[in-house]
């Protein structure tokens, strides 16, 4: 008997077809000529409007919590002030919530929720709009457009079908509906407490930890492996971060460490992916910049089949800013002889866990966890951290969940 979950997903891949027919016309057929307001004046609603510009005209406008803003112009477009704008247009228009980001303020629910509260009738997510031009606009992380997954509907399933707990399923369903529907005001509740160190993988870890954190930001990871695991646990620690801006602030946090703890981190300025050589980078100095596939560049990048070769790994972190299956293949022996020593050394079941971002491409909820079983035969569980849909986390424990 299929329950809830299972009904949802046959429900949305049923309706693909006829999904992907639609999302470029949706929000026209909700908008009518009634005024457009895109609510937040930043990077993401600026690209918006400019490309409904030209479509929307003079009943185009930005409403903003930024005070400074109201009474002027941003792109050529009127800014108003929440208030004033749900005044003259909540009975009429259609509120475009921009905001797209991890921070707790910015969730779809609290702004349309604020919206309404001033009056504003219809609320509806950027990628209502974005789908209409959606050749400039999508992909973007987690959210793109169902034409791209109708290829992919029985990997969906097969994914979908291995993952035991229920809440992975409902993680793995809204994902899948961020690029089909964008249910921005029915999540699941976030999660908080430590990104990485989760009670299930803190239970599994053993006495003394080696591990390799690639995409390491500036430390965040590490003060956090300190903060949950003590820094006598930590047996080695390989950190790799491309940015040139992020690994100063890498090295800099390590060189403030004790003598003892020091030495047992390794800093590589390099990004991890498949083949040994050079990448190019997006460098911003945040934890936002990323590798630019398929560009050379002047970034070393290493596989972790290379630096690791010969050593264990027990826990290994990929934030890689949509560069994790690139970064998986460059590990793939490693993971194999992990396979092999696990049965050769099944009495003391010492494992590598895996803690892979999925959510930087609109794929990444399926393919990661199909590349996983690829190079190892298993697949794990999600887990959704802070907001939204970023920072989704997928673990696979060799041992089971």
């Amino acid at each position: 008997m299929e329950n809830a979950t299972e009904k949802s997903l046959e429900t949305l891949l049923s309706g693909l077809e006829a999904t992907a027919l639609a999302q470029p016309f949706l929000f026209d057929r909700i908008c009518g000529q009634a005024p457009v307001i895109l609510y937040g004046a930043g990077h993401t609603g600026q690209e918006l409007a400019l490309r409904m510009r030209a479509d929307y005209g003079d009943r185009l406008f930005f409403t903003d919590r930024r005070r400074d803003l109201w009474g002027g112009q941003v792109r050529g477009i009127p800014v108003l002030s929440p208030a004033e704008a749900a005044r003259r247009h909540g009975g009429d228009g259609i509120f475009v919530i921009t905001v797209f980001n991890r921070e707790a303020d910015c969730a779809y629910a609290a702004i349309a929720g604020e919206l309404r509260g001033l009056g504003a009738a219809r609320c509806v997510p950027w990628a209502l709009p974005a789908w209409k031009y959606a050749d400039a606009l999508l992909p973007r992380y987690f959210m793109g457009n169902a034409k791209d997954l109708l290829p992919f509907r029985e990997e969906i399933r097969r994914v979908f079908a291995a993952l035991a707990e229920e809440r992975s399923r409902a993680i793995f369903l809204e994902l899948l509906e961020a690029s089909l529907t964008a249910p921005f005001d029915t999540l699941s509740a976030w999660e908080t407490g430590p990104q990485y160190f989760i009670p299930e993988v803190l239970q599994r870890l053993p006495e003394r930890v080696c591990m390799a954190d690639c995409g390491a930001y500036d430390g965040d990871t590490l003060r956090a492996a300190l903060a949950c695991l003590g820094a006598e646990r930590i047996e080695a620690y390989h950190a790799f971060e491309p940015d040139r801006e992020n690994f100063a602030r890498l090295q800099a946090f390590v060189a403030g460490l004790p003598v003892d703890v020091r030495a047992r981190v390794t800093c590589y300025q390099a990004a991890v992916g498949e083949k040994e050589g050079f990448v190019a980078m997006t460098a911003e100095g945040t934890e936002a910049s990323f590798v630019a596939a398929g560009v050379a560049g002047d970034i070393p990048c290493m596989t972790l089949d290379s630096v690791l070769a010969g050593r264990h790994c027990d826990f290994l972190k990929m934030d890689v800013e949509g560069y994790e299956k690139e970064a998986l293949r460059g590990a793939k022996r490693i993971l194999a002889e992990r396979e092999r020593e696990r049965e050769r050394e099944r009495e003391r079941e010492r494992e590598t866990i895996l803690a892979i971002s999925a959510y930087h491409r609109p794929d990444d909820f399926f393919a990661i966890p199909l590349c996983i079983e690829n190079l190892r035969n298993g697949y794990g569980f999600f887990r959704k951290h802070y907001a939204n849909l970023f920072d989704t986390v997928y673990y696979h424990f060799q041992a089971g969940i």
